[in-house]
């Protein structure tokens, strides 16, 4: 079996909420590619006289990277799923707001997001406050990428096209929102 087949069998709601603009997307999806990355971030310092740098850690940051199929089974899911779309899209872009009596603009919110996916993309604690997501993770959407899968069709209505299958990928950058690691009794933390 091809690794990437194993994925075709998984499906579930895959749910992004923006902060920016207070709505919650959801997609019923088939996973077709994951990845989980943590970084452990370090500086370092030559010495004269050492023969190896001082190094000192900074921090560790974690990306998310997910890629995933799409399907419409009739127009009533293929409107479904555009609307969705769009409404993804654009909460990738910030909130501005004018300022009184001035004609430019100032940014008034970043667009954050929270997501949830099964138990691969979730918050490890409870505690999550004004979540419309329960334990999901918080973190910003990069990369969104959308292609509609030509091979598959489209369903056609009054002049526009809907897409009976399309493929979304995009990179998550997540904040991490609790301590990590592990105390000194060796428990871990958060």
């Amino acid at each position: 079996m091809n690794p990437s087949e194993q994925f075709k069998n998984i499906t579930d709601k895959i749910k992004i909420y923006s902060f920016t603009y207070d709505r919650v997307v959801e997609f019923t999806s088939f996973l077709t590619d994951f990845k989980d990355q943590r970084t452990s971030n370090w500086s370092s310092q030559e010495i004269y006289g050492r023969m190896d740098p001082i190094f000192t850690y900074k921090n560790t940051t974690r990306k998310i990277t997910l890629s995933f199929d799409v399907p419409s089974y009739n127009m009533d899911d293929a409107i479904k799923n555009s609307e969705n779309l769009s409404n993804l899209k654009e909460t990738i872009y910030p909130f501005y707001m004018q300022r009184e009596k001035e004609r430019n603009y100032v940014l008034s919110t970043p667009p954050f997001h929270r997501i949830r996916f099964a138990n691969l993309i979730k918050s490890e604690t409870n505690n999550l406050q004004s979540s419309k997501i329960n334990n999901g993770l918080l973190g910003w959407i990069d990369g969104l990428t959308f292609k509609p899968e030509l091979d598959s069709g489209f369903f056609e209505k009054d002049g526009s096209l809907y897409a009976k299958l399309f493929k979304l990928n995009f990179t998550f950058n997540v904040i991490h929102e609790h301590p990590l690691g592990f105390d000194k009794n060796h428990k871990k933390r958060g």
